[in-house]
């Protein structure tokens, strides 16, 4: 076919869709005028507004190292949007630890710049400022489960011993992570490190389940440098293990809210519970809540938002030992950023992608892999607000 042919056959589509210009399109995505955000008060506008930019004397070590722990058997290849997502955002490297060498050649076609991480029951690995575990991590595949539970207690065990085991240890108390301000892996050098001090994770999917487990036994109130991710079926099932509970409406902010923080504050670490509205809560802090688009509920969309708070959490232990506000602060980004990139994606005007507030449905309809590429555009307008 010529150029010509494919140059009349995109146009006639555009007509037939969309009309013959663009404004067609505006009009059936029925955008209200854009909103002075400047004058909007919302905390997560001011973290990602503030959020460090590299500088000349940076490099993918100081921008943070993230650990992708994703895909089994079942599930081979899963972490591919995680490893997408954490790239594409504010990371200096991602690591991939995959469940096969098929696995893993299919994610370094798709995203070359991955480095490739050998993972075994030593838990021996290079320096990673942030895991994301869990993503199509099943039981049903037993060796790989293991593996995952292997490597969460050894973060738990290190993140428990990088603070003092007190019941009244202040909120601001930095907690150490490995790679800062230490001997063992000083930024710029990608050293072996078989005991790290303590390293932040993102918890989703296949691992949640280990949540209760894992923190009864970690004996202290401090919370943990941990951020879990459920969706509003999984955290209704976590929710389901107390009594007193409250009920969680996944379309309905005040309930979200409600729910994130008695998980926070029950399992001591932070809480991004996914409906409609997306609650961020940490023990001791107010909860924040951004609302996404509707479009964004598709298949993958939770692995990228996995893949950002990684990518924040490390870019953010990168630069300084981490205190439980800059845990929640990092994970809100994340959040932000991707529900800004799923409302670029669907097509909402800049402005009103911005607006944590604003979801109502508009645009078309995304893929994960959509959201994912452009996160670079939603890191860089939330710093221009």
């Amino acid at each position: 076919m010529s150029k010509k042919s494919v140059h009349d056959l995109h146009s006639l589509v555009n007509d037939l869709v969309w009309g013959s210009d663009l404004e067609h399109r505006r009009e059936w995505s029925k955008h209200p005028a854009p909103a002075d955000l400047s004058q909007k008060s919302h905390p997560v506008l001011e973290w990602a507004r503030e959020w460090p930019v590299p500088g000349p004397g940076d490099h993918k070590y100081s921008r943070g190292v993230v650990g992708v722990f994703a895909g089994s058997s079942q599930y081979p290849y899963t972490g591919m949007l995680q490893v997408r997502a954490a790239s594409r955002s504010v990371a200096g490297m991602v690591r991939f630890a995959a469940p096969s060498e098929a696995s893993m050649h299919a994610v370094l076609a798709a995203e070359p710049q991955a480095v490739p991480l050998a993972l075994d029951a030593d838990l021996e690995y290079p320096r990673v400022d942030a895991w994301v575990i869990g993503s199509g991590v099943s039981e049903e595949d037993a060796p790989r489960f293991a593996l995952a539970e292997a490597l969460l207690e050894r973060c738990l065990s290190n993140a428990a011993a990088a603070v003092p085991v007190s019941a009244g240890t202040p909120a601001e108390s930095p907690i150490q992570v490995s790679g800062q301000n230490s001997t063992e892996a000083p930024i710029g050098a990608p050293t072996q490190i078989p005991n790290p001090v303590s390293t932040p994770v993102v918890l989703d999917a296949g691992v949640l389940p280990l949540l209760p487990s894992l923190t009864s036994r970690r004996g202290s109130a401090c919370p943990l440098p941990w951020v879990a991710t459920p969706h509003v079926g999984e955290a209704t099932k976590l929710l389901s293990t107390f009594e007193g509970a409250p009920a969680l409406n996944g379309a309905d902010k005040d309930s979200l809210e409600a729910a994130a923080q008695f998980l926070a504050e029950h399992f001591r670490c932070t809480f991004v519970v996914k409906g409609h509205w997306m609650a961020v809560a940490t023990p001791g802090l107010s909860p924040v809540s951004i609302v996404g688009t509707p479009w964004a509920a598709t298949a993958g969309s939770g692995d990228v938002l996995a893949g950002s708070i990684g990518a924040a959490l490390a870019n953010a232990a990168a630069r300084n030992p981490l205190t439980p506000e800059d845990i929640h602060n990092a994970a809100a980004c994340g959040t932000y950023w991707h529900s800004v990139a799923a409302k670029l994606a669907a097509g909402y005007d800049p402005t009103l992608a911005l607006d944590p507030d604003y979801g109502e449905i508009s645009g078309w309809p995304i893929t994960s892999s959509d959201i994912a590429s452009l996160l670079p555009h939603a890191v860089s307008f939330a710093r221009q607000l």
